[in-house]
């Protein structure tokens, strides 16, 4: 698969299921979803507005530049065994089994957790890499498996990936940049929508129970 030709959205940290494929920037082909429950990142994407955040969903942090970096750098392919992570079928539907392991947990207990990394950090890119669901478990696996795959050695695995991924020929360095940039400006549009929808919805006007702006005493 071309890097970049598939998004993936986060459904359970860790666990992820086809949302939307991408033809080009700002065009999209909605995919059958098999998912239970969506995650509010599913329901931003889908609906496209940053409403979506309202909902009571389980909150994921991971930006879609750094799913867009660790997808395309990555291959579509676990950095322990290669064996492909996403594919679509003839008739368009998609089949998606990778999962991004975090590097050092997302919490403090977690494996590899004890790290002065913060929350923020715990989520990017740099802190992430893509696996098959045996091969997460395996590095995740207390006690052996911290212990056997440690920070260094995962973060070794992750590089010496990425560098045969981007040797291979069908690797392309311009469309994954493209990808990865178009994704940044999304990530940065969102932010920005949630931020007004935020100040929007601390307007008594708009949201009684809001109470006044600050300033407006």
């Amino acid at each position: 698969m071309q890097s970049g030709s598939l998004l993936c959205i986060t459904i359970s940290p860790g666990s992820f299921v086809p949302a939307a494929c991408p033809i080009g920037p700002g065009s999209w082909s909605l995919l059958r979803l098999s998912a239970v429950s969506l995650d509010r990142d599913t329901v931003r994407t889908l609906v496209g507005h940053s409403l979506a955040k309202d909902w009571r969903l389980p909150i994921v942090s991971i930006s879609l530049r750094d799913h867009k970096m660790l997808w395309g750098r990555a291959g579509a392919r676990c950095a322990i065994c290669r064996t492909p992570l996403a594919t679509i079928s003839e008739i368009g539907l998609a089949s998606v089994i990778g999962e991004e392991a975090h590097i050092v947990a997302r919490k403090q207990d977690g494996p590899r957790g004890n790290s002065p990394l913060s929350a923020e950090q715990r989520d990017s890119y740099s802190n992430l890499i893509l696996l098959c669901p045996t091969h997460h478990a395996t590095i995740d696996d207390i006690p052996n498996g911290p212990q056997e795959y440690t920070v260094e050695r995962l973060h070794r695995i992750k590089a010496e990936h990425e560098a045969w991924v981007m040797a291979q020929d069908a690797f392309n360095a311009g469309l994954q940049l493209a990808d990865e940039q178009w994704a940044a400006l999304v990530d940065a549009l969102d932010n920005r929508m949630a931020w007004d929808t935020w100040r929007l919805m601390q307007n008594p006007a708009v949201n009684p129970s809001a109470g006044p702006l600050p300033g407006s005493y």
